[in-house]
């Protein structure tokens, strides 16, 4: 039997059982034969008896599902499965619906039509039947599953889901941060992202800038500018492809230009929380303010973990390795972790560390920077 969906689906497919009810000169609806109907219909399924089934069935019957299933796939599948001799119905009513007739019933079933195992089904079920040949036939039939016991009415119609992310989204940011007295600096951070999602296709675009001065009049920047486009294939895998420029003049880099690229696999895919690892190759060239500049074939290793706590707040830690693999010593780590917190739909504060570390430094320059940053935050998306 083809699968059509989940377990919901296949119980769908038992509710739709067809009959056929002679026709008579203003026949009422008549609650006892449609009920009779609707037994027998089930017995055929159970004994995969396709031939009674194939006649109760009217030409353009439509299971309405999502997508809907037509007249040969329904039977089909209600000729094999294993449907199984137990079943009971419930809340069976018949309504006139001019020279049609609506009937509606609780369904229930104590056996897996795909694995043949226990189990219990539930599904309310309407049904159209029209009248031709002398006979009812079924038409049209739709059928969802029981709420639980309680709930309201409003709530037994619809299914609830995630809300579609936005197609493009982007952020600005503006830090300032001044002392005085025994130090005196000003410290101005500066930044945005901009992003994409398509059906298979997304892009992510971020820009960073960080100048500090100090009362001597010595200035240090830092710049950063990157890019990731990535293609999503089967199973949640993707392959991706980043670009990225550094100026650090706080680590003694002049500039930094990394191209790599590889697959990611999201690790975590929940509703508030998500986790992507990132393995590629590529390829690093470094010019420094002093010493050697290293020129290199690189590997690259990045995880990247998000928590939205709301629409408007969230959590982010953003790790990247890179290692030189001619030198196995000379490797790279930058760890970004911030928390946004909304302060209404468009603006927000955001709160972040930032730490480079450099393995091999450049002379005279330490390891290890951080940088600690509070920023108003502008989103924006589409």
């Amino acid at each position: 039997m083809r699968r059509l969906g989940g377990r919901v689906l296949v119980a769908v497919f038992v509710l739709a059982a067809p009959g056929v009810v002679c026709a008579q000169e203003a026949l009422p609806p008549d609650r006892e034969t449609f009920l009779a109907l609707e037994r027998s219909i089930l017995n055929a399924s159970a004994s995969k008896d396709r031939e009674s089934l194939e006649r109760f069935v009217a030409p353009g019957f439509v299971l309405r599902a999502s997508p809907d299933v037509d007249r040969a796939t329904w039977l089909r599948t209600m000729a094999s499965g294993c449907w199984g001799p137990r079943f009971d119905i419930g809340q069976f009513a018949v309504r006139p619906l001019g020279d049609s007739v609506g009937t509606s019933f609780l369904l229930t079933l104590y056996q897996d039509p795909e694995t043949c195992r226990p189990v219990v089904f539930r599904s309310l079920v309407t049904s159209v039947w029209v009248r031709g040949d002398g006979h009812f036939r079924l038409a049209l039939r739709q059928s969802m599953p029981v709420a639980t016991i309680g709930a309201q009415w409003v709530r037994q119609q619809f299914t609830r889901e995630s809300e579609r992310p936005p197609r493009f989204d982007g952020k600005a940011q503006l830090s300032f941060i001044a002392t005085a007295g025994n130090a005196s600096t000003q410290t101005i951070g500066t930044g945005g992202e901009f992003g994409y999602r398509g059906e298979r296709w997304t892009a992510a675009m971020k820009a960073s800038f960080v100048s500090t001065k100090t009362a001597t009049g010595a200035v240090a920047q830092s710049l950063g500018f990157d890019l990731r486009e990535s293609y999503r294939a089967a199973n949640s895998l993707e392959a991706y492809g980043h670009q990225a420029f550094v100026r650090d003049e706080f680590a003694g880099i002049r500039e930094r230009y990394t191209a790599d690229a590889g697959f990611a696999y999201p690790v975590v895919r929940k509703r508030a929380h998500s986790m992507k690892i990132d393995l590629g190759f590529g390829y690093t060239r470094e010019a420094r303010f002093s010493g050697p500049s290293p020129t290199f074939p690189s590997g690259v290793l990045s995880a990247v973990y998000a928590w939205t706590i709301s629409r408007s707040s969230s959590l982010n830690n953003d790790t990247r390795v890179t290692g030189n693999l001619q030198q196995a010593g000379d490797w790279r780590l930058t760890n970004s972790f911030s928390v946004t917190v909304g302060l209404s739909r468009q603006f927000a504060l955001k709160f972040s560390d930032k730490l480079s570390y450099l393995n091999r430094p450049v002379p005279g320059f330490s390891r290890a920077d951080t940088i600690l940053s509070a920023a108003l935050v502008l989103q924006l998306s589409r």
